[in-house]
């Protein structure tokens, strides 16, 4: 991560996760749901560990309080978020609940781009 540089690993996993599941949605073929999934996982398999080595590099002093709010909200969203998902597909349908995590996954490599 050092080498490649943390907001060039954060935005680029952000936004091939988004891709990857495109790929998953709107995919031509049999395989292509097994392809996104292949991609938004190894996308996404880095964002979390690389945020947390960021965070915890920009405030000496406080790595522990911000290391333990950042694995907080992190475990707040891992409970919100996929039920959020499954409400709006059970819903909506399953494509709009994935065109969510589409959305904000992009949406988070673009904040992320731009702080």
């Amino acid at each position: 991560a050092e080498r490649v540089g943390y907001k060039r690993l954060i935005v680029g996993g952000s936004l091939l996760g988004a891709v990857g599941i495109a790929v998953l949605l709107w995919g031509p073929g049999s395989s292509s749901p097994w392809l996104g999934v292949g991609l938004a996982g190894l996308a996404y398999a880095g964002i979390f560990a690389t945020i947390m080595a960021e965070v915890t590099g920009r405030s000496p002093g406080y790595q522990g309080t911000v290391s333990g709010l950042l694995c907080s909200a992190g475990g707040l969203g891992q409970i919100v978020f996929p039920w959020a998902v499954g409400m709006l597909s059970e819903a909506a349908g399953l494509p709009v609940g994935i065109g969510l995590v589409l959305g904000i996954s992009a949406l988070m490599g673009l904040l992320y781009l731009f702080t």
